[in-house]
């Protein structure tokens, strides 16, 4: 295959795919020092994602572009027995993308709110109950709730519940 001669031809079959990808994260935190259980916190990441490629006789150009951040506040309700946590995201994604000879183009935008309990009578069982709201900007409102069990009733040997509903 020389891709000079046979590219988006029938000759013969090659492909190629060239990638630029920029990232970065980071965290920032605050614990109260009177207070070791009360905590904030904030979570940034952000990317930058170019690929152009073909395979065969199909292209794909893509570019997308990404911002998450995600505030974070924990403490308790009177005792550590019975902690919370609660917070606000936000979530941007631009896409470009190029297939055959097709555009598609997107920005979703998703802002939300959460809160989180967590019930820790002994080592040997936890309980979480959370929910989410968020709003997609295509796709409107949904709420996504989550409860989680977890029981050792025996050293070595863990039960594990879950119920709830997923959203990508």
């Amino acid at each position: 295959y020389n891709a000079s001669t046979d590219k988006f031809t029938t000759n013969s079959y090659g492909l190629a795919i060239d990638t630029k990808r920029y990232e970065a994260f980071g965290k920032l935190g605050y614990v109260f020092p009177e207070k070791k259980y009360k905590s904030i916190g904030l979570q940034l990441s952000a990317f930058d994602h170019t690929q152009n490629s073909y395979f065969g006789l199909t292209n794909y150009d893509a570019h997308q572009q990404n911002f998450y951040s995600n505030l974070i506040y924990q403490s308790i309700i009177h005792t550590t027995i019975h902690k919370f946590r609660t917070g606000l995201s936000f979530q941007y994604d631009k896409y470009n993308e190029d297939f055959k000879e097709n555009n598609y183009k997107r920005t979703e935008i998703v802002p939300g709110v959460f809160f989180e309990y967590t019930f820790t009578p002994s080592t040997k069982f936890d309980l979480v109950a959370g929910l989410r709201e968020d709003h997609n900007s295509l796709y409107g409102w949904f709420t996504t709730p989550h409860l989680n069990i977890r029981y050792e009733p025996i050293k070595g040997t863990v039960i594990r519940g879950s119920i709830g509903r997923g959203q990508r």
